[in-house]
Order: structure tokens, then C-alpha cells, then sequence
């Protein structure tokens, strides 16, 4: 990975929605998987595991969920702007198993709120920050 300063890959990071389809050496999931872990978590649970995907048919159906999830969640809103970024996430949820690699990054807060597994969210930002 290209070092560059933290501020740097702050203020580049963006919401990366297209991917290649180039893959990705196992010495680079592990680089960010190791960015990951070393996120702070209340209490230092580090309550997530993190699962790596390159099996095409497993891809597949993770794929076919995330469709299911946006097709219930934004393409059946009669009111959601069809506008730029749309149609850019449109995109991800009809190509989403194209990628190499898919990295799950698996919360054990449970609880059902969305703040119950919140301290897994310092360690996503660590790994995108990192990739």
C-alpha cells in the first residue's frame, strides 16, 4: 500500500461504489484486517470478526441479499432522486459479487439497535482508511 500521510487518506477517502475486478494479495486483506483490530472498542471487547469472501458462489448470494436490501430499501421509494449517486449505488447492488474480495465486517454488540454494535465502527473506518 502506498504511504501516505493520515490526514491524506481522510480527505481522499470516498465512497467507492465500482469496482476492478484485479485481485487482491492475501499479505493486503491482511494489512487491513490488522488496521481494523487495532481500532479502540468500549472496553477493549473488540466485539467483531472480521470474514473474507472470495468463493464466487458465496459472492453470489451475498450479492442477491444486497439486492434484495436495496430494491426493498431504496428502489421501491417512488420519491428517491434518481440523481448521480443513485445511480452510482444502484450500480454496486447490481454488481457487488464482480468484486475479488468481499471483507464482512461481523458485529457481536446485538441488541438490535443501531448503536448496539457501535464500537465496531472505529474498526471499519480503520480498514477503509487503510485500503
Amino acid at each position: 500500500m502506498p504511504d501516505m500521510t493520515l490526514l491524506d487518506a481522510i480527505y481522499a477517502q470516498r465512497a467507492i461504489r465500482r469496482f476492478t475486478q484485479t485481485p487482491v494479495p492475501q499479505e493486503v486483506i491482511e494489512q487491513l484486517i490488522a488496521a481494523a483490530v487495532h481500532a479502540p472498542s468500549g472496553g477493549n471487547r473488540q466485539p467483531w470478526t472480521f470474514v473474507v469472501v472470495r468463493d464466487q458462489a458465496l459472492k453470489e448470494q451475498i450479492g442477491e441479499w444486497y439486492l434484495d436490501g436495496w430494491n426493498t430499501t431504496y428502489a421501491s421509494d417512488p420519491n428517491m432522486p434518481h440523481n448521480a449517486l443513485y445511480r452510482s449505488a444502484e450500480t454496486l447492488a447490481h454488481h457487488l459479487a464482480e468484486t475479488p474480495v468481499l471483507i464482512l465486517a461481523c458485529s457481536a454488540g446485538g441488541g438490535g439497535s443501531i448503536t448496539s454494535g457501535s464500537s465496531i465502527y472505529p474498526a471499519v473506518q480503520n480498514l477503509m482508511l487503510a485500503a
